[in-house]
């Protein structure tokens, strides 16, 4: 069970080069009838996106949790594998994760 707080799925994005779809995917998510956290990871010029959406919520304070995006970043591609388990898992919350690639 969550703790008081935390969030009983979070949402686990991995995208690579996923620019002209990672608007859909994250509006989709957004738009469910629950909030739940997203933890995306990319290591590519989609991030610049990821960032303007995290920037969104972090400035509008009517759609709750400001921390509702957190992106993860590199300056080198691990590969998805090690996207996925080293960096996005981790700082997932919550008794579920989803999994959401970030072209659907």
């Amino acid at each position: 069970m969550p703790n008081q707080g935390e969030p009983l799925v979070s949402v686990k994005v991995v995208t690579y080069n996923h620019a002209a779809y990672i608007s859909r995917c994250i509006e989709s998510i957004l738009n469910a009838e629950n909030h739940f956290p997203i933890r995306i990871s990319d290591w590519s010029k989609t991030a610049v996106q990821i960032g303007a959406y995290a920037k969104l919520c972090w400035s509008n304070a009517s759609k709750g949790n400001p921390d509702i995006i957190r992106v993860v970043t590199s300056e080198s591609n691990v590969g998805m594998r090690a996207n996925s388990s080293t960096y996005i898992l981790p700082i997932c919350q919550g008794e579920y994760i989803a999994f959401c690639d970030g072209d659907d």
